[in-house]
């Protein structure tokens, strides 16, 4: 395995360029964060540093087969861990970071989320719940996209810039049934939430 690269060192693919890759996947899987937003808006509102999909934790060995042109590590608190051949993610990792190595650049970060049957739950709070059917959504090409609410929920922690450029674009947008869960969940783990004004 060669040494992964800095961990600012990315040339992510695009969504379709993932989604392509990806075709032959059968069980649930959505792109997240940044570009979750951009696909719901059907436009690119921002430049993107990475690429971040996610799909539930025992589903990894078979994107692992599918990407096999990556090398993957596990990333936690600012460093990666190279994960070898055939084996598991330890249960510390919530992300993996995949590689090319002749390239030597991230191409993408898989999120490795919990799904128990037909439900989904938050790693950041359990009582954000869902059925998996109604965590994501497909551009008209197809591509599935985390739905903006779930996305802005996951981006209202940190509200760093990028984050509150993904709020106001998206926000406005949300249909109602959307944005009555955006409100309950922002109530439920950040209560008293500055988004929370805005969405009323």
């Amino acid at each position: 395995m060669t040494e992964p690269p800095a961990l600012d060192d990315w040339a992510p693919w695009q969504p379709g360029e993932l989604a392509q890759r990806l075709r032959p996947f059968r069980s649930p899987w959505w792109i997240a964060g940044g570009w979750a937003i951009d696909l719901f808006l059907g436009e690119q509102t921002r430049e993107h540093a990475d690429i971040e999909f996610a799909v539930a934790r025992e589903q990894f060995a078979a994107i692992r087969s599918l990407l096999d042109g990556l090398s993957f590590c596990g990333a936690v608190d600012g460093a990666v861990y190279p994960l070898p051949p055939g084996s598991p993610p330890a249960d510390r990792f919530r992300q993996i970071w995949g590689y090319e190595p002749g390239l030597c650049s991230w191409r993408t970060d898989v999120f490795l989320e919990d799904v128990d049957g037909p439900l989904w739950r938050s790693h950041r709070d359990p009582r954000v719940a869902s059925p998996v059917e109604q965590v994501y959504a497909r551009t008209p090409e197809g591509i599935p996209f985390l739905r903006p609410e779930l996305a802005l929920f996951y981006k209202a922690k940190h509200r760093r810039p990028k984050d509150e450029a993904d709020f106001a674009a998206a926000a406005p947008r949300l249909d109602d049934v959307a944005r009555a869960r955006l409100i309950g969940w922002l109530r439920l783990v950040h209560d008293g939430h500055e988004w929370l004004e805005r969405l009323a």
